[in-house]
């Protein structure tokens, strides 16, 4: 153990391996991209941040706006996460999409 180490406070909570529709809190979860998803259950509300630069899919997933979950089909360290998610845009029309992600590397509590 380094002196690094034994500054750093030891954690107290068990690594998340999987959330589902059940689970209540908020969440971050990292994708193999490095694409970061806010999670939200409480509020069933995620919204995804880019990665990696060369991520294309950027500007077609909304990036940094704000949907409502409908179902969290799969979100699973090793899996790739699928969502069903509202994409309407306030005022202009009802829009369910799904959400198909490279495989989840982490799950946090945010």
């Amino acid at each position: 153990m380094t002196v690094i180490d034994k500054l750093q406070p030891e954690s107290t909570t068990d690594p998340i391996s999987k959330i589902s529709n059940e689970d209540e809190g908020r969440y971050t979860v990292t994708t193999q991209t490095g694409s970061r998803y806010i999670i939200d259950m409480n509020d069933r509300t995620l919204s995804r941040h880019r990665g990696d630069e060369s991520d294309w899919h950027g500007d077609l997933t909304r990036t940094g706006i704000e949907h409502g979950i409908i179902n969290l089909a799969n979100c699973a360290v090793g899996e790739g996460m699928v969502v069903i998610i509202d994409e309407a845009l306030p005022g202009i029309k009802e829009e369910i999409g799904a959400r198909f992600t490279t495989t989840v590397v982490s799950i946090e509590a945010a």
